[in-house]
């Protein structure tokens, strides 16, 4: 009987150990979450400069218009307007 009553403490032990991990552990609703990313933000990749944001749309709009030179014209532009960083 005292091998039986072992186990059980062995369990025992086990369980309240694996309660207190979990107790101590943060959930995912008291998580840090990052700050929400303003809508106005550039994306990286794309131009930070007002002016160069509008040839980049401007260029996008191209692109989806399969017109790929005239398109290519406006990421260049984009480019330049950004002083190189898109």
């Amino acid at each position: 009987m005292s091998q039986v009553s072992g186990f059980f403490q062995k369990g025992f032990i086990a369980a309240a150990l694996l309660t207190a991990i979990f107790a101590a552990t943060p959930s995912a609703s008291r998580a840090v979450q990052p700050d929400p990313v303003k809508p106005d933000a550039p994306k990286p990749g794309e131009p930070t400069e007002s002016q160069a944001r509008k040839s980049y749309a401007a260029a996008n709009d191209w692109v989806k218009n399969r017109e790929y030179s005239f398109a290519l014209d406006e990421f260049r532009k984009a480019n330049k307007q950004d002083g190189g960083h898109c």
